[in-house]
């Protein structure tokens, strides 16, 4: 289930994107950013831990950088730069968008773009670290869902369907074991 899976593909009819990435996934964003073809509007919300790190961002044309640097934002900073700025990209031929992040914050980033319209399939999001919680045992929250997920014979090519069983791994964190 975590190995190497794809995780962005260049749209079709697709000339404006919308990523964003923090520290974590700042790797992925970069390869993504050399991908798209030069011609393509990209608006890219990237979190870079200190502001020598924006060496990893390649310089393109026509990208609309909307760097943060310091700590990564909190749910609602990304919601609000967001909010700011989504009103105004155009929606011509769909818009694609990739986001990876903390679980929080992509699943508010998540509802901020549906919120102003956004595609769901032309979406991409993905919790790639918990608050709180070692990667070992988010990572076996997310087998456990996906099993049951599977057990209910749900969809696993539904991008919502993926983005559910995620965000129900993540509520099994929140369970508190009775005493």
């Amino acid at each position: 289930m975590h190995a190497v899976r794809r995780e962005w593909a260049l749209g079709d009819d697709i000339t404006e994107h919308i990523l964003v990435a923090d520290a974590s996934a700042l790797p992925a964003a970069a390869t993504i950013l050399h991908a798209i073809p030069e011609e393509h509007q990209v608006h890219a919300w990237l979190h870079v831990p200190e502001a020598d790190d924006g060496v990893l961002i390649p310089e393109r044309l026509n990208l609309q950088l909307h760097p943060h640097v310091g700590n990564a934002w909190t749910p609602m900073q990304l919601r609000d730069e967001l909010n700011k700025v989504l009103p105004s990209i155009p929606r011509n031929n769909g818009v694609q968008a990739w986001l990876a992040a903390e679980a929080s914050t992509v699943a508010e980033g998540r509802r901020c773009l549906t919120k102003h319209g956004h595609d769901r399939d032309h979406m991409f999001a993905a919790a790639y670290w918990k608050h709180g919680c070692g990667s070992t045992a988010r990572d076996e929250r997310i087998r456990r869902a996906y099993v049951e997920a599977v057990a209910k014979d749900a969809d696993l090519t539904d991008p919502d369907t993926r983005a559910d069983t995620e965000m129900l791994a993540d509520e099994m964190g929140r369970e508190v074991p009775s005493p």
